[in-house]
């Protein structure tokens, strides 16, 4: 009997549609000592089918997403320079960070480009990205694997297939053997492997002949340094771990999660599998989400096995790393949904937050004890359309007491700041002592003021509209909301921060620009360093 590991829980419920793509980040397995260092290097990545690039730091727990115009098909890390690489709809691309892409090559044909895109890729030790296209029946768009080479600047065709989707790529730990899966055929394949040459493509697991559940399919995979290949379910709830010689070895079993779409090892051993699961709508089968209510959500797993050794390319602008690995303490989160209780107050920026989910979790933390800023309320969110919304206040405007209400209220306040503020008071109880000492932890503004303009500013994951609400479903903003009811300074914060962000744009650019001149001086000095380092210093 095989043997099974249950996973039941997960590590962080953020709730993509289709979550895919798991690089970690400590470029060159490089010492960390500081905290900051700790933190920088703990990140985890992750891509959702809504053109989103998820990072999420394993050990301060923030949460940052970019939004992209088009899907991003995998990603990898850069060793020498900011932000990430990989395959975008049409080719390989760099990703530079605040949603900026920038495409290095766009081999997919003109006319296939409105039926396929690229999807999964990888990246080998000598520096050859190889990512897989998708297919479309219909009109005889192939599914195919490509190489691009970083030192000549140009692609090529790896193997024309034809494929169907192409998803999991990976090398054996030897780099002699390349994985390659087929996934609405439910093969894996594996070829001969010789420096960006790919050679006797043969069958590596038949998902069907070795008695895997029907209407399940291959998805993505990673290689242990044992040479066996761990192979995400879709549709199965499982990712199952093949043997070098394509048995099946061991399966991981979530009881909560329909589609598992990806998967990659990390932590301190690089014995943690770090899993990505899609949403039951991502099947067409919406209606199964409360039987498999974590689907979409991301997991970990404790392994007795490890990540084969970290795979660079290299060349003049950049270097991925795809199985990079945390070499440093690692921190599960607990299980709330920001970070543990802080002497020093914790600082979120409002904007793209639902008002509601934003205002529960804010209360339970100040009534915990935590001291919470939030900047930026007029940039909070509300489900619904403005003009649903708009009629809501107004039925609340013409709420009042009959006796004195200017003295017994209700008071009808416009301002963001209040009307955030109003919400969190309903959810405390504020008439108690413990709830008035609550509500005194907490600060509200509009704008940024100083000095929070130069704090580092925080998400809360479980409140974001882009994670909680459903694409394409209306919603609007406070400020508009409070502008039309009264509120006379919108014109105000505007003005005060377009100043701010022009300041905070020329601080980025110095910041950048110093980072720029130290990595050439390193760069220029590296000859002298190496016979400093030999002479012992």
């Amino acid at each position: 009997m095989v043997r099974q590991i249950i996973v039941d829980s997960p590590l962080l419920k953020i709730g993509c549609t289709l979550g895919e793509g798991t690089p970690r980040n400590n470029p060159a397995n490089a010492p960390i000592d500081s905290e900051k260092d700790r933190c920088a290097f703990a990140t985890l990545r992750y891509l959702s089918s809504t053109a989103k690039i998820i990072h999420y730091n394993t050990v301060s727990l923030e949460v940052e997403v970019e939004q992209f115009d088009e899907k991003i098909g995998c990603i990898a890390l850069r060793c020498n320079g900011p932000g990430l690489a990989g395959a975008a709809a049409q080719g390989f691309a760099l990703f530079e960070g605040q949603s900026k892409k920038e495409y290095l090559s766009r081999p997919m044909p003109a006319d296939f480009v409105p039926f396929s895109r690229f999807n999964d890729g990888a990246c080998s030790r000598e520096g050859h990205f190889f990512a897989g296209t998708m297919y479309d029946k219909e009109r005889g768009v192939p599914g195919q694997l490509w190489r691009y080479d970083p030192v000549s600047a140009c692609c090529a065709i790896a193997d024309p297939g034809p494929f169907t989707d192409s998803n999991g790529l990976g090398w054996s730990p030897d780099n002699k053997i390349f994985y390659f899966t087929d996934s609405i055929e439910n093969l894996i394949y594996a070829y001969d492997y010789n420096d960006g040459q790919l050679s006797n493509r043969r069958v590596f697991v038949d998902a069907m002949a070795l008695g895997l559940p029907k209407k399940t399919f291959c998805d993505g995979l990673c290689v242990d340094e044992e040479g066996y290949v761990w192979g995400a379910r879709w549709g199965g709830s499982n990712i199952v771990r093949y043997s070098p010689e394509g048995t099946i070895d061991l399966e991981v079993v979530f009881p909560t999660v329909l589609n598992v779409t990806s998967c990659a090892f990390g932590g301190p051993n690089n014995d943690i599998l770090y899993v990505t699961t899609a949403h039951c709508r991502a099947s067409g089968e919406e209606d199964r989400q409360t039987e498999f209510p974590d689907s979409g959500h991301l997991f970990s797993v404790k392994t007795d096995t490890r990540v084969i050794m970290p795979l660079c390319l290299t060349c003049n602008c950049f270097v991925l790393l795809v199985t990079a690995c945390l070499n440093t303490q690692f921190k599960p989160p607990p299980p709330q949904d920001m970070a543990t209780f802080s002497s020093a107050p914790i600082v979120i920026d409002g904007k793209g937050h639902l008002l509601g989910r934003l205002a529960s979790i804010i209360s339970k933390q100040v009534l915990n004890g935590q001291k919470i800023v939030v900047v930026r309320c007029e940039e909070i969110n509300i489900s619904g359309s403005f003009f649903r919304n708009k009629l809501r206040y107004h039925n609340f405007l013409h709420k009042r007491h009959i006796v004195n209400p200017k003295k017994s209220g209700p008071f009808h306040h416009r301002a963001p700041s209040k009307i955030l503020y109003r919400a969190i008071r309903g959810m405390t109880p504020h008439k108690t002592p413990r709830g008035a000492a609550a509500l005194k932890r907490l600060q509200l503004f509009e704008g940024v003021p100083p000095p929070f303009d130069r704090k580092k500013r925080m998400v809360v994951p479980e409140a974001l509209r882009v994670l909680r609400l459903k694409p394409g479903r209306k919603y609007c903003t406070v400020k508009r909301l409070s502008h039309e009811v009264g509120w006379g300074y919108k014109d105000v914060v505007d003005r005060l921060e377009e100043k701010r962000k022009i300041k905070a744009r020329a601080f980025h650019e110095r910041k950048l620009a110093a980072v720029k001149l130290r990595q050439k001086a390193v760069a220029d000095n590296g000859a002298s360093f190496e016979k400093l380092k030999e002479l012992g210093y």
